[in-house]
């Protein structure tokens, strides 16, 4: 069915056993690679293969286009992590802590526990939102020993600018928080799972049912993730990654390969675009070279040899002009394949009531819905389900200024550049998922990283 091109067939044919990186731009084909990969060693081992992913809709789309997938088997990391875990006894029933507003109010009540131990230091005025992230982080580098923590650079966090002496305090909010979580019967939360199955991996071996374990969209994964499968692998498999920095949208942070305990002689790159239209893909450049990413990661996409229209930047005066001019691209390009409007989150209700009034067909994206490859229909999704997705036509809406304002309320100049930026990167996400047309929408104050150029876009202004 999928037919690999270019420096794709490089992937295909890499060494057998041991560890490989692979780092391509979005629309490079990493996901169709790891697929075809996973084939590739199932046939020729004739034993099992894991291939991990993120996000549940990456999952049900790769088997909706692959239905030979036989003794592979495509999966979360999470799915996969608990399963191990109750395997080898360290998981219990109902053992993990499964809502973020649940570690978030333990959180809370932490910093107030912590706080009136120690009352005049200043790191306790910081937002919630701050510890939650700090917390996340340390997590998901294993940062979980006070010593370690108060030492290491915090790689990802550097706009959460904090003081080395005011660590230690982070660190007790922290042990008050796993203390108060042990309370209430919950050992885990899905953050550190990664973290006590590698501890567990590290000493112990298991019986591993894989010969090779594949992770697309890596740069998701955290580094207790990616090293925790390197210790259940040990010695006796390969482990291939895929990734792209640029669409790091859970701000997991970095750490060098050998760190992670992958150890490769080379970075493979794929920068082939095989998506996107010239016109898409050089509004999606000029978005990426703003990306703070690493010096070795900073690829940009190219050889797109689609030609097609620019992008279309809409503006109006109000939403309802701006909701009009929707529902007319939709009914337009009902005619011209996939179509998927992308809002954020807390939009989605909004949306999905305003197509059923106009009595448009419609399919929301998440962790249950199949058949994301019909080649015609409307699709909609907020930006973190359509990762590793793709539609002919794409409408952002909704792209203002003030999109994303609530994220950023209470946060002092640093931490906003630091959600900022994370904001940034899920608007790359949802440029590069458009194969021939582009709308990006806006009333109020078009978004600041949406480039106001007539070589890249062409404006539109609404009544």
């Amino acid at each position: 069915m999928f037919k690999l091109k270019g420096k794709q067939q490089e992937v295909l044919y890499l060494p057998q056993s041991g560890h490989g990186v692979i780092c391509g731009v979005a629309g490079s084909g990493k996901s169709v690679c790891a697929v075809m990969r996973a084939k590739y060693i199932q046939e020729l081992t004739k034993g099992r293969v894991l291939l991990l992913t993120y996000n549940n809709s990456l999952i049900n789309y790769i088997k909706d286009i692959h239905n030979d997938l036989d003794k592979i088997d495509v999966t979360t990391y999470h799915k996969f992590a608990t399963r191990c875990m109750r395997d080898i006894g360290i998981l219990g029933y109902n053992e993990i802590l499964s809502k973020d507003w649940e570690k978030k109010e333990l959180i809370k009540r932490a910093i107030n526990n912590v706080k009136k131990l120690y009352s005049n230091i200043s790191v306790f005025n910081r937002n919630i939102d701050f510890f939650v992230d700090e917390i996340q982080w340390m997590q998901g580098f294993g940062m979980l020993n006070s010593n370690e923590y108060e030492n290491v650079e915090r790689s990802g966090r550097r706009s959460a600018r904090l003081l080395k002496s005011d660590r230690k305090y982070v660190f007790k909010v922290y042990e008050e928080y796993v203390k108060l979580r042990n309370q209430t019967g919950k050992k885990y939360d899905w953050d550190d799972c990664a973290f006590y199955l590698n501890k567990y991996l590290e000493h112990e071996v298991i019986p591993t049912e894989y010969e090779c374990i594949i992770i697309d969209e890596g740069q998701d994964f955290t580094p207790m993730m990616i090293q925790s499968l390197v210790n259940y692998m040990k010695e006796s498999g390969s482990i291939l990654y895929l990734g792209d920095q640029a669409q790091q949208i859970y701000g997991k942070g970095r750490m060098p390969w050998k760190q992670l305990g992958l150890k490769i002689r080379k970075v493979y790159t794929l920068d082939e675009n095989h998506r996107n239209t010239k016109q898409i893909e050089k509004l999606a450049n000029s978005i990426r070279v703003t990306l703070d990413l690493e010096k070795d990661d900073g690829l940009i996409s190219m050889n797109s040899s689609k030609e097609g229209k620019k992008p279309i930047i809409a503006s109006f005066s109000n939403r309802y002009a701006e909701n009009a001019y929707i529902i007319e691209q939709i009914i337009d390009y009902s005619k011209k394949g996939s179509t998927c409007i992308v809002v954020k989150k807390d939009d989605l209700k909004y949306y999905e009531s305003l197509l059923s009034e106009e009595e448009i067909s419609y399919t929301t994206i998440d962790r249950e819905v199949k058949g994301i490859t019909r080649t015609r229909g409307v699709f909609i999704s907020n930006y973190h389900a359509i990762k590793g997705l793709e539609f002919d036509n794409v409408i952002m809406a909704g792209c203002s200024n003030d999109m994303f304002s609530n994220y950023l309320q209470n946060l002092n100049d640093e931490e906003k550049k630091e959600k900022e930026l994370e904001l940034s990167r899920i608007i790359y996400v949802g440029i590069s998922r458009a194969k021939e047309n582009l709308i990006i929408s806006h009333c109020g104050e078009l978004l600041n990283i949406i480039p106001k150029d007539n070589n890249i876009c062409n404006f539109y202004v609404g009544k």
